[in-house]
C-alpha cells in the first residue's frame, strides 16, 4: 500500500480498474467517509466500512459488507451509510451481530453440543439427555422447547417447565 491513501469517487468504473498488489490494499469513497473497497493480492474486490463507535472510545470498527459482484458500489455505499449512521448512535454492529447470531442457536443445537462432549457425562446420563433430545421425549413439553431459541431459556424458566408449570423459588427453603 502507498503511503498516500487511495481517495476517489467509487464508481463501477473506478472498482473495475483497480488492480491488486503484493499488499492488501484499500481504496476509499471521497463521499461516504469510511466507505471503501479492500483489494487482496488475489485480485480480490471487498466492499468494508470502518468508523467510531460513539461513545465507546474504543479503536475504528472495520465491518466487511461482502463481495464485489454480490453487490454493487450503490448497494454497498448505501449498506456502509447505514453501519455508520448507527456507530453515530453509539451501536456496534458486530455486537448487534453477535447478538442475533445468538437469538438463532436452539434449545436442541445447545443440547447436541453438551452431549457430544467427549469423557464429559457419564454414559447414564448421557443416555438420559439424548433420549430427551433425540428419541421421543417423556415430557410433553421438550419437544416444543427444543425448536426454540435458547437466549431467552432461563434457570427459572427451565425449573418451572420441570416442575409441571407449577411456580418454583429460586432459593431451597423458601415457602411455596
Amino acid at each position: 500500500m502507498t503511503s498516500q491513501p487511495n481517495r476517489a469517487k467509487l464508481t463501477k468504473g473506478y472498482v473495475d480498474r483497480i488492480k491488486p498488489g503484493p499488499k492488501d490494499e484499500f481504496h476509499w469513497d471521497s463521499d461516504v467517509k469510511g466507505f471503501g473497497v479492500r483489494v487482496t493480492p488475489t485480485g480480490k474486490l471487498t466492499f468494508i466500512v470502518q468508523g467510531r463507535i460513539e461513545g465507546s472510545g474504543a479503536a475504528a470498527a472495520r465491518i466487511t459488507i461482502g463481495p464485489y459482484g454480490v453487490f454493487t458500489v450503490d448497494q454497498a455505499r448505501d449498506v456502509a451509510r447505514e453501519h455508520l449512521r448507527s456507530m453515530r448512535l453509539g451501536v456496534d454492529p458486530r455486537q448487534v451481530k453477535k447478538a442475533d447470531e445468538a437469538a438463532k442457536v436452539t434449545l436442541q443445537q445447545v443440547c447436541d453440543a453438551y452431549v457430544s462432549r467427549p469423557g464429559k457425562l457419564k454414559a447414564s446420563s448421557n443416555a438420559g439427555l439424548r433420549q430427551q433430545s433425540v428419541g421421543k421425549p417423556k415430557l410433553r413439553r421438550t419437544s416444543a422447547a427444543l425448536s426454540r431459541s435458547a437466549k431467552p431459556f432461563t434457570c427459572l424458566r427451565a425449573r418451572r417447565n420441570h416442575s409441571g408449570g407449577r411456580a418454583v423459588h429460586a432459593h431451597a427453603g423458601a415457602p411455596p
